[in-house]
């Protein structure tokens, strides 16, 4: 991995650890390790992180739902659609709506945004769109 896919906060795999980034560097990142006794901080180089797929279980421990072949979380007014890989379809696809009520009750989409990568989606790119979007929302592993 590239210090420039992180931001902090990301979830990431150091040697097989599930860890999450505090600081970004350079060319490395440092993490607080998830060990009751330990609280110095450790410096990593960022090539020997290794991303955490997004999996259909990660999505519905945080709230979303299948519906036909998407995962969709809905709070409000922020819709967040996540499209995983599958043998017919190679791309991973995340898609926000920023939805508006009428007086009818009917939701028209006010604003959306749509991202696609290639192959695989992991963690950190979900999260990452999902600051970018600016949704108050955790992803939880």
């Amino acid at each position: 991995m590239k210090t420039k896919d992180l931001m902090v906060d990301d979830h990431v795999q150091y040697n097989g650890t599930i860890t999450k980034v505090e600081n970004i560097h350079d060319d490395c990142i440092n993490f607080v390790p998830d060990i009751p006794y330990v609280q110095e901080e450790f410096f990593i180089d960022a090539s020997d992180l290794r991303p955490i797929e997004v999996t259909p279980e990660i999505l519905e421990k945080n709230g979303f739902e299948l519906s036909d072949s998407w995962y969709i979380w809905i709070n409000g007014e922020d819709k967040i659609m996540v499209h995983l890989p599958t043998e017919h379809y190679h791309y991973a696809q995340i898609n926000y709506d920023k939805l508006i009520y009428n007086s009818n009750g009917v939701i028209e989409t006010d604003y959306s945004c749509q991202l696609i990568y290639k192959h695989k989606l992991f963690v950190h790119h979900l999260q990452n769109f999902i600051k970018l979007v600016e949704v108050n929302k955790n992803i939880e592993l």
